[in-house]
């Protein structure tokens, strides 16, 4: 079971922020449980990405998951607008249907949520929104679950998370009726992904042509700004920051001409 939150001193952060930065880091991960309950002394997540993202050098920060009701409208302005932010957030929204939000104990509305997404979604065209969902939640109904399965559908979101629920001793939740057959979360399981599948490729596709700053991952593949995975025919060295422009993609990943040298940025 998790206790109370604690966050770390926000100048320990800071100066983390700042060693990462000159040791040669050029994607720098903020991490954490409840990370967008952080607070120090009247500091917020918010603080830490701005005040992070000023500290001069040739790197990115990037937020790790959140949940949609710690997303702030000044969140959303450093992720759309601040050169040094990723333009992407990773959503733990677990459920598209607020009766099983409500049976998770989740405190906020599915279409409040995704209402949000849009909004960002019409901020920046090619803004990278990813999402947690649990499917097969006891007392998930077929009901339930295709209402999940629609907002999914005709959701902004560019990519997703599945996990086929599963019971823990111990927690709220272990004596809830209506639990669901494994075969069945699997069925589901899948709707969920091939719906995430579409949304992953129409994507890319809207990416095609565009230019990116990637950062290795290994000597070929890269993670661009809004969390795509690129596959350059160029190699470069892990945790190099090199520009491409998208190429071509296929199921899962983008492909990517190395612009290095083309416009001075490396």
């Amino acid at each position: 079971m998790r206790g109370k939150p604690v966050s770390r001193p926000f100048s320990d952060v800071i100066d983390q922020i700042r060693t990462l930065a000159d040791s040669g880091y050029k994607e720098i991960v903020l991490t954490g449980i409840h990370i967008g309950r952080y607070a120090d002394n009247g500091k917020t997540l918010d603080d830490v990405v701005e005040t992070g993202a000023e500290i001069p050098g040739s790197f990115r920060i990037r937020i790790s998951s959140i949940e949609p009701q710690e997303i702030s409208p000044r969140l959303i302005e450093l992720t759309v607008n601040h050169p040094k932010v990723c333009n992407h957030l990773h959503v733990s929204i677990q459920s598209g249907d607020d009766e099983i939000l409500k049976l998770m104990g989740r405190r906020y509305a599915a279409g409040t949520v995704f209402s949000l997404l849009e909004k960002i979604r019409v901020r920046d065209p090619l803004f990278g929104l990813g999402a947690d969902f649990i499917i097969g939640f006891n007392g998930e109904s077929e009901r339930h679950f295709n209402s999940t399965l629609s907002r999914v559908a005709e959701s902004v979101l560019s990519y997703g998370h599945v996990f086929p629920f599963s019971l823990r001793k111990g927690t709220a939740v272990e004596h809830l009726p209506g639990a669901i057959a494994s075969v069945e979360k699997s069925r589901r399981c899948r709707e969920i992904k091939a719906a995430f599948q579409k949304h992953k490729q129409a994507f890319l596709a809207a990416n095609m042509g565009k230019n990116h700053v990637i950062v290795y991952e290994n000597d070929q593949t890269g993670l661009t700004s809004n969390y795509i995975r690129v596959l350059c025919a160029e190699p470069a060295e892990q945790g190099d920051m090199i520009p491409v422009v998208i190429t071509g993609y296929g199921k899962d990943f983008a492909r990517g001409a190395n612009l290095r040298g083309n416009n001075g940025v490396a």
